[in-house]
């Protein structure tokens, strides 16, 4: 909400200053000076700056903006014109240059400037010596001055004290012309003296000078040359400055431009025909065009009003009404354009046509989407213009020329809302033809109805012989005259009618190619509604004929149907629409069925489910297929195909046989039907191929039994068709226990026998203590008197209907390690298993690769090392003998649990077995051999225990993957027998005593902890950082000893000052030594030096004088003191406890000696290794002094 007052603001174009006359004066002041520029506005805010702090105001300035003061002169400014000011010089105190500045608002200043200087009175010719009268005059003595006196004699046109006082230009008229030149220019000047020679000149961007003319005072007129004239400017679109001279000597320097342009280039007008009573706006198009109030544009020999400039490719102007009969509307008048106000025009291609009123005939078609976008025809006296306009209604739109019927062509606008709308036209857009009243003229008007919107089509396939009934599902369905709405199937058209809102239908036409083609329809003829949406295919029908076999497998289905019938021919296809199969009684009686859809596997295959067929007796039918859902179906098979009653199945002989199948069957009834080899038996839930055989009195269907998994009952039914049985659920076969053997696991063990082996294969059952596994062959059993070859029969156990398990005898008699033992399994006694249907004997063939291999059996000796960790890992070598490096894949070391039943874990006897016991019976762990290096030698790596806790194991080794536990040792165990493992836990390190030692080595260190196991591991190792406590290292043989299960003890070996981390192997492997980083820190030091004397350096031979030690590399720890001397001054050897105080000094007390003598003091860090840098003789024992008497033995209380 605005106020009722207003204000105006008014916007000029910058401010320039371009000279100032004079340009000088005496510091007097006085002299009037005129300011020339440009852009000057008449305001009280007009104010120049004068100097750096002097302002001079226009009359009427406000107090806010001149306020008074020394900085501000009021009333001191003058208004002449946009291009002049004046004022009136100031006084000066000084001879110097003022810089001027003007604004017209007292806050954007010019951005030129120029400058007065300030003369002395006694300046002859200023402005100086160097410049006198500034170059447009000569410093001579004055006539008739008296005294004489020099002065400045101004050249023609000049005046003033120093000749500063000349002509300015102040502007050109036009300021903007064409580069092509060939017209007058005005110069508006001042101050310009009549020149009796006629000297005046002009000058074009400094270097182009130009005769010119005065017209009268301050007016002077020159031409701008053509391109083929001497003086030629050329084209500056920034505009070169124009100066002027009227001495042919000194020229202006005002810098006012004349912007010369290229011509101007016209490219199109819009519109390009107009109502012939003209105040039609024209937009004219191109380039090169000029902002001048001269601008022109010419239609014909009529001026358009109100030529406006707008941009350089930009021209707007209003047409004037035409002349006389306007040219029959026929002629189109030339469009040219002038800058110079008619002096002279610029000619163009372009033309402009005028046009009587216009008058609309008829919108074809008239109802279209409330969307917009319904292309629609529109009759009446059209011109072709660029401008063509529809009117729907209030809503224009452009419209485009329609050659074929002299009509225009536009697409319907959108609207919001439904209903009829007058349709106006208009050839130049602007003026349009009056509203019909769609009542009584509805085909002037335009019915908005709902969108169309199509959501599906149906079918979407059809023959290439058209006829194919389409419906078309949608909404906002309507109708319109007979034979405007159509349907589009690509190229081809036809009639669509109208069912109801949501449906229309029409019919395919006949199509001479196969293919999918664009689907649209248009309910008014035009619109096209569901383009690039839908698609219709063309297709050939299929030939149901097959080109090898039959047309129709099976060839019949009962009654009730069900069938899956594959159809082979060519020519089908996936249908969006579904693909349904027609059966009709060959017999013309009309009977028939429809399937449901059926599935599409190829170019030549489908298949269909057979319906059921509401008939009670066998019939013969024709199939026929129809590719969009049963619209349309293609010519009949060949081939019939049957629809069948099942068949009255009584019986079937024989009624049992063998489980492995293979039994040749009848089955006996009425109503057999051969279906060509495709009747299938099912016996349970196996089925197999039946066969058609009416080579007898009746027909009959046959079939071979398949196998069975279980002896058991099952259900016999027969399908005709192999697929829909006859379900009577009264015929039973008895299967009966046939089985077959497939692989026996393991296949090889030692001679001495007791393998458990797994014999694998189908159809095994439990029989009692018939169920036997039969080692060997032969056809008798073995016995000592009867030679190989011979078999062994082993009772078996029933596993499963897959398996059952029995162990291994012992190699038969006179049977060899390198033999392979045929394996048989019997159910009932016999060896059937791989002969069934045959009887069972010992000519049945032996089945492929069941055999088991006899070897040597394994002795184990001495296992090395003997112990590891429980976590296993601990590479081991197995001596013994009989090992077989081929089969080294089959070769596991196996360890088996020894619990407190089975062995002594404490005491005397730790490690022994308890007594009577000569097995452990715990948990078996094994690990497959590394490598067999012979037959004397395993390697393995030990498994993971079977008890996280520390134990002992009995050691095997078995060849067959672990299924074999000999347990044979000898004939010698070096380390008993039999051998045993000791697996344990990782021992704990504790603490270390001491836990420092000099750095020569050689200190025992006492390592506390947890899990030590001594005498049962004979490498035990130590290692101080890197190195290891050996008899290499420290030149103990028994650097490590076991000591109890928490102590042991190390030589420390040599090593430089530094802190180590302990670690432990107990059986010496590299693998088992304790994490370093979890190992308790020992400490290597520097040997300690004792120096100077003991303070103090004797004492009582009783003991108890504390003395203090000096020396260097003192640490804390188990700091000792010995006192001592050699053998041959008595052997005296005694040490005390120290108290660390600092790497320089220690104290320590005194012992108790017997005698008063002279010793030694040596000093240790850890109580064990003292250090070679000892003190000799420097500390005495004297004897103890004895107290006899006191004298006096009183005094007085007061002391003294």
């Amino acid at each position: 909400q605005f106020g009722s007052s207003e204000q105006q603001f008014r916007f000029h174009q910058p401010i320039r200053i371009t000279a100032v006359s004079p340009v000088g004066g005496y510091t007097t002041g006085g002299d009037t000076v005129e300011v020339f520029g440009e852009n000057f506005v008449n305001t009280e805010y007009l104010v120049l700056q004068f100097g750096d702090n002097l302002f001079l105001c226009s009359p009427g300035a406000p107090a806010t903006e001149c306020p008074v003061g020394a900085t501000h002169v009021q009333n001191a400014l003058t208004f002449l014109d946009s291009n002049r000011l004046t004022f009136t010089a100031p006084s000066s105190p000084l001879a110097t240059r003022k810089n001027i500045l003007a604004s017209n608002n007292n806050n954007e200043w010019s951005a030129s400037l120029a400058s007065y200087d300030y003369y002395t009175t006694s300046t002859t010719c200023p402005p100086s010596l160097s410049n006198p009268c500034r170059g447009n005059g000569d410093c001579l003595e004055i006539p008739g001055s008296n005294p004489r006196v020099q002065g400045c004699i101004c050249k023609q046109g000049y005046s003033g004290i120093d000749c500063s006082v000349g002509p300015q230009v102040l502007s050109v008229e036009p300021s903007i012309g064409l580069a092509s030149g060939g017209y007058n220019v005005k110069v508006h000047a001042y101050n310009v003296a009549y020149s009796a020679q006629q000297t005046y000149r002009v000058r074009i961007g400094g270097s182009t000078t130009l005769s010119a003319t005065l017209l009268g005072p301050n007016l002077m007129e020159f031409r701008v040359p053509t391109s083929s004239e001497i003086g030629y400017i050329g084209p500056a679109t920034v505009g070169k400055s124009v100066e002027i001279t009227v001495n042919n000597q000194v020229w202006t320097t005002n810098g006012v431009l004349l912007r010369l342009m290229p011509d101007p280039v016209m490219a199109s007008i819009v519109p390009n025909a107009g109502h012939y009573l003209g105040g039609v706006k024209v937009t004219l198009n191109g380039q090169n065009f000029i902002d001048t109030d001269k601008l022109r544009l010419r239609i014909g020999d009529l001026l358009a009003n109100g030529t406006t400039f707008v941009t350089e490719s930009r021209i707007v102007a209003t047409t004037q009404a035409c002349l006389g009969d306007c040219g029959n509307f026929t002629v189109a008048d030339p469009i040219s354009l002038t800058v110079n106000s008619g002096v002279s025009y610029t000619q163009s291609t372009l033309t402009f046509r005028y046009v009587p009123d216009p008058a609309l005939v008829q919108v074809t078609p008239n109802t279209g989407s409330n969307t917009g976008g319904t292309p629609t025809l529109v009759s009446g006296f059209i011109v072709d213009g660029n401008s063509l306009t529809c009117d729907f209604g209030g809503t224009r739109v452009s419209a485009s020329y329609h050659i074929p019927t002299a009509s225009m062509v536009c697409n319907s606008p959108a609207s919001a809302v439904t209903g009829v709308v007058p349709v106006r036209m208009s050839n130049d857009g602007q003026v349009f033809s009056p509203p019909a009243n769609c009542s009584q003229f509805p085909t002037r008007c335009f019915e908005y109805r709902p969108p169309v919107a199509i959501t599906r089509v149906v079918p979407t396939l059809g023959p290439v012989g058209g006829q194919t009934s389409v419906t078309i599902v949608g909404t906002n369905f309507f109708q319109l005259g007979a034979g405007q709405a159509t349907c589009t199937f690509g190229s081809l058209t036809s009639n669509m009618v109208f069912v109801d809102s949501s449906h229309y239908t029409c019919e395919s036409p006949p199509s001479g190619a196969v293919g999918d083609v664009a689907f649209h329809i248009s309910p008014n003829g035009v619109d096209a509604i569901g383009s690039g949406q839908f698609q219709f295919s063309y297709y050939v029908h299929p030939t149901l004929l097959s080109s090898a076999g039959d047309t129709l497998i099976p060839m019949g289905t009962p009654l009730s149907g069900g069938t899956s019938v594959t159809i082979t021919g060519s020519n089908f296809r996936l249908s969006g629409d579904g693909i349904r199969v027609r059966f009709l009684a060959f017999d013309g009686s009309g009977v028939q069925t429809v399937s449901g859809r059926a599935t599409y596997v190829n170019s030549q295959e489908i298949r269909v489910v057979s319906p059921p067929l509401n008939h009670t007796a066998t019939v013969s039918m024709a199939v026929s297929v129809s590719l969009n859902d049963g619209l349309q179906y293609s010519p009949p098979a060949f081939d019939p195909f049957v629809y069948y009653t099942q068949p009255d199945f009584r019986e079937i002989v024989p009624h049992l046989g063998p489980r492995l199948g293979e039994t040749a069957v009848m089955l006996v009834g009425d109503g057999f039907v051969n279906l060509r080899g495709k009747a299938r038996c099912r016996f349970g839930t196996q089925t197999v191929s039946a066969f058609f055989d009416d080579s007898g009195a009746t027909a009959v269907m046959r079939c071979i039994s398949p196998p069975s998994p279980i002896p058991t009952w099952v259900v016999v039914e027969v399908a005709l068709d192999g697929q829909v049985f006859s379900n009577v659920k009264t015929v039973k076969f008895q299967y009966f226990g046939e089985y077959d053997v497939t692989s026996v696991t393991p296949a090889g063990g030692p001679s001495a026998g007791g393998t458990t082996t797994t014999v694998n294969g189908v159809g095994f059952f439990m029989s009692g203590t018939l169920l036997q596994c039969f080692f060997g062959d032969g056809s008798a059993q073995c016995a000592p008197d009867t030679p190989y070859p011979c078999y062994i029969p082993v009772p078996a156990t029933y596993v499963s209907p897959t398996a059952v398990t029995c162990v291994t005898p012992s190699i038969p008699p006179g049977g060899s390690v390198t033999e392979r033992y045929p394996v048989r399994l019997g159910i009932n006694g016999e060896f059937s298993q791989s002969c069934p249907n045959v009887v069972p004997g010992y000519a049945c063939p032996l089945k492929a690769g069941l055999a088991f291999t006899y070897y040597s059996d394994v002795q184990v000796a001495r296992i090395l090392p003997n112990s590891g960790q429980v976590m296993g890992g601990t590479r081991v070598t197995i001596s013994g003998s009989n090992f077989r490096v081929d089969l080294d894949q089959a070769t596991r070391c196996m360890f088996t649990l020894c619990t407190i039943e089975d062995v002594v874990m404490s005491g005397d006897n730790f490690g022994q077995f308890q007594p009577g016991k000569t097995d452990c019976s715990g948990a078996t762990v094994q690990s497959p051999a590394t490598a067999v290096t012979s037959t004397n030698e395993i390697v393995c790596q030990t498994p993971v225990a079977a008890s996280a806790d520390s134990h002992f194991a009995i050691v095997d080794v078995s060849l067959n993957s672990g299924s074999t536990k000999q347990r044979r040792y000898g004939p010698t165990c070096p380390d008993g027998c039999p051998v045993t493992y000791f697996f344990y836990s990782l021992p704990l390190l504790g603490t270390l005593i001491p836990a420092l030692g000099p750095e020569t080595g050689g200190t025992h260190v006492t390592i506390v902890g947890v899990g030590f196991i001594g005498q049962q591991n004979t490498q035990m190792k130590c290692r101080f950082g890197a190195e290891e406590s050996n008899a290499a290292t420290t030149g103990v043989t028994n650097a490590v000893q076991f000591l109890t299960q928490s102590t042991m003890k190390c030589i420390a070996p040599p090593q430089t000052a530094s802190d180590v981390r302990m670690q432990v192997s107990l059986n010496g492997l590299e693998g088992d030594f304790t994490d370093a980083l979890l190992g308790p820190l020992y400490k290597y030091h520097v040997a300690p030096t004792l120096t100077g004397v003991p303070v103090p350096s004797a004492g009582a031979a009783g003991g108890g004088t504390t003395i203090t030690l000096t020396g260097t590399n003192f640490r804390p720890g188990l700091i000792r003191c010995k006192f001592w001397t050699t053998a041959a001054e008595g052997g005296l050897d005694l040490v005390t406890a120290a108290e660390y105080l600092s790497s320089t000094e220690v104290t320590c007390p005194t012992p108790s000696v017997s005698v008063s003598q002279l010793v030694s003091i040596s000093i240790s860090l850890n109580a064990q290794d003292y250090s070679p840098h000892y003190l000799v003789r420097l500390f005495f024992f004297f004897p103890n002094p004895t107290i006899h008497y006191l004298v006096p033995s009183g005094g007085p209380a007061e002391s003294g």
